[in-house]
């Protein structure tokens, strides 16, 4: 475990020193690495791109600098800021889907732990994974060949929405859950707690799930884009209201709510009651302009006309 603290707070010194003799009573080592903030604005958000880029640039290629003896250079990286509650099988859901970020066919940039429409009247099924456009962030994982594409040229601020740009994702894509497996718990930071109402309803999966023992192959683009577009194609359209208030026809177990614009999607998130919020032209947990949530059971797949998802 690495933990990289930025700045030399004496009461942080504290807390990290006190975890470092826990973890290595348990037989596990703990690095503790300190970030000199730098001079360049007093912005947070300034401030979090430097010590983000610094500590992974330290993680990947220079933790013998840092006293660790490297049989193996570190090829994958899991970030973790210290306002997140973990799953039990927050670990369990990262080794199974390493193999899928590491293979160039799946052209993936990460893995995140995150949905952003993860609350307790949106979700269902805690075994499901996703495909996404969106970077989710809030406890994710990166392998070394992303780090060696994006470290060259980090950003001096706002790291997360530079990553969403085109430039940066190229394109790539993202797994994520249905249930989250983090739980951002702060009240208080550099974002001001942006999107609170929401965050405070997400439910952190709290049964393990044994992904390692589970077939992954049906995240893989060859199985899961014609999969998803068969869905989509059997779903019945329906009004944004119908889904909100289960006014379905009888048997329906998944149905669509269709969009045309950015302007548009905005507008049946809000009357959906999930994620309005678009960046980089990317509706959060979208893949391929398709955001799919449960809603009193059912699972509501908020679309482009099927002509245009590019599936």
């Amino acid at each position: 475990i690495v933990i990289s603290q930025d700045g030399d707070v004496a009461d942080v010194n504290v807390v990290i020193e006190g975890f470092k003799k826990l973890m290595e009573a348990d037989g596990v080592r703990v690095i503790h690495l300190r970030h000199k903030q730098g001079r360049d604005g007093s912005n947070g958000y300034f401030k979090l791109a430097q010590h983000y880029g610094w500590a992974l640039e330290e993680t990947f290629n220079h933790l013998g600098d840092h006293g660790v003896v490297e049989t193996t250079r570190v090829q994958r990286v899991i970030m973790l800021e210290e306002d997140l509650e973990i799953a039990p099988d927050f670990f369990d859901y990262f080794a199974a889907t390493a193999p899928l970020l590491d293979d160039p066919a799946e052209n993936l940039l990460g893995v995140s732990a995150w949905n952003d429409n993860g609350q307790e009247g949106h979700i269902k099924d805690a075994t499901k994974l996703y495909r996404s456009d969106f970077f989710p962030g809030l406890g994710w994982m990166m392998n070394r060949a992303v780090w060696e594409d994006l470290g060259p040229k980090w950003p001096k601020a706002y790291w997360d929405d530079w990553l969403r740009e085109p430039p940066q994702r190229k394109g790539r894509q993202f797994i994520r859950p249905e249930v989250c497996r983090t739980y951002h718990f702060a009240t208080k930071g550099t974002s001001n707690n942006e999107f609170s109402h929401f965050l405070t309803e997400i439910r952190l999966n709290k049964d393990p799930v044994p992904f390692r023992s589970m077939n992954m192959n049906y995240l893989r683009r060859s199985v899961y884009d014609p999969a998803l577009m068969a869905e989509l194609t059997s779903a019945p359209l329906v009004h944004a209201t119908q889904a909100r208030n289960g006014d379905l026809p009888a048997g329906a177990t998944s149905v669509r709510v269709e969009y045309r614009d950015n302007r548009e999607f905005e507008m049946l998130s809000r009357q959906l009651g999930i994620m309005d919020n678009i960046k980089a032209n990317v509706p959060r947990a979208a893949y391929h302009g398709v955001v799919t949530v449960n809603i009193r059971g059912v699972q509501v797949h908020v679309t482009l006309p099927l002509d245009r998802t590019g599936l």
